[in-house]
């Protein structure tokens, strides 16, 4: 007979350590930022591992190992907010990994101190063989209860207070990206924002079920018990064929993040604006799909931070799409001309669009509509002026 709860447990566990072995041993120009995602995964077996232990009710090597469990299992947010950090950044300074494991590592201490300190090692079985029924706990067992349920409770604060990071660091960073690169479109790392809301969401659906001193029905189900190892399972996957997926996308300091060293005048920035569009309009760079902010500020012949000062605060808008919009009115002229046979996708290809789903985000955002629809709405009206049935007007 098949064990579906051993099959529950077991799944997540695979996963973890699949991806911890494809990702350590990753090659490429992000090796280093995989090794960060391989930790994470490598927390992620430990923590499922636990998890699979108690549940087949393996206490002994259970007990022998928790400290790894507790320890990992605390470590794997942060994990995944370093792995953010190093694709965003060249190098990461040792204090940053300190500060980031310093709770992981004081979880450790705790662990060490009331697990093999506090209690016996028959007391420590006793509680965790009471786990669901901790009134049958005595003096000393109870303390350790209570200490391991304040930290189990304690890792689902920790998850909020770095997602709250993680959205931050991420939209910051989308920030920069916008104002550097005319295409974005695979440099927005909202998908760690997005997975670590998961994941935390299933680590509390399973704080709620199994932290109850009322849940022996829920112990004894397996298929309630095999639900939150299932999912999380699921979003570990995820977390992993991203992860491997992603590129790196530092964005060179330099003098971008330097202090003006003298105030641009009145004059100064409309002559500055003026150069930007006939440096634009003339060369049209707008038609060469990498190009970035450093490109054309030497085209213009002037430093990062003052192109970007002058697009941000004169044209009210980020180098992203100030470059688009030229890209949009060059496709505009393309879909116009009667003579045209191009398709959308070929379009988007010559207006200098490296992706066509960025064509069409920024299609939407500058006329409030779908290429698809524009085309039809011009055909319907060339369609309503006799004599002009095969001709879209301007």
């Amino acid at each position: 007979m098949v064990d579906y709860l051993l099959l529950a447990l077991f799944i997540p566990v695979m996963v973890c350590l699949f991806w911890f072995i494809e990702l350590l041993f990753a090659n490429g120009e992000n090796q280093k930022a995989k090794k960060h995602l391989s930790f994470l995964m490598i927390c992620g077996f430990f923590s499922f591992l636990g998890g699979l232990l108690y549940f087949k009710e393996i206490y002994s090597v259970y007990a022998i190992i928790y400290i790894g469990i507790m320890v990992f299992s605390m470590a794997q947010i942060p994990a995944l907010y370093l792995y953010l950090i190093s694709l965003t950044e060249n190098n990461i300074p040792l204090k940053i990994y300190f500060g980031h494991y310093i709770l992981p590592f004081l979880t450790g201490i705790i662990v060490i101190y009331f697990h093999y300190i506090y209690i016996s090692h028959e007391d420590l079985l006793v509680v965790i063989n009471c786990y669901f029924t901790p009134q049958e706990l005595i003096q000393k067992q109870k303390v350790t209860y209570y200490a391991d349920l304040i930290l189990r409770n304690g890792f689902v604060l920790l998850g909020i207070f770095y997602l709250i990071l993680i959205h931050s660091k991420v939209k910051r960073h989308f920030k920069k990206v916008m104002d550097y690169y005319s295409d974005a479109e695979y440099k927005n790392l909202r998908w760690i924002t997005l997975t670590t809301a998961i994941y935390l969401l299933f680590a509390l659906i399973g704080a709620t079920l199994f932290n109850s001193q009322s849940n022996q029905i829920i112990y004894k189900n397996t298929s309630i018990v095999s639900i939150p190892f299932l999912l999380m399972a699921m979003v570990f996957w995820y977390i992993g064929f991203l992860g491997n997926r992603q590129q790196l996308i530092v964005i060179p300091a330099s003098e971008m993040d330097q202090k003006p060293q003298f105030i641009l005048t009145e004059a100064l920035r409309k002559d500055m604006v003026n150069k930007i569009k006939h440096t634009i309009e003339t060369d049209k760079l707008y038609l060469k799909p990498d190009i970035c902010l450093p490109d054309l500020a030497r085209k213009v012949g002037t430093n990062r931070y003052y192109l970007s000062k002058i697009i941000n605060d004169e044209l009210g808008m980020n180098f992203n799409n100030f470059i688009n919009q030229y890209r949009i009115a060059e496709a505009v002229e393309l879909m116009r001309s009667p003579d045209s046979s191009y398709s959308l996708a070929d379009i988007a290809a010559r207006c200098g669009f490296n992706a066509y789903i960025s064509f069409v985000r920024s299609f939407k955002r500058h006329k409030n509509e779908s290429p698809e629809n524009y085309i039809k709405r011009r055909e319907d009206k060339a369609q309503q002026i006799p004599g002009r049935r095969n001709h879209v007007p301007s």
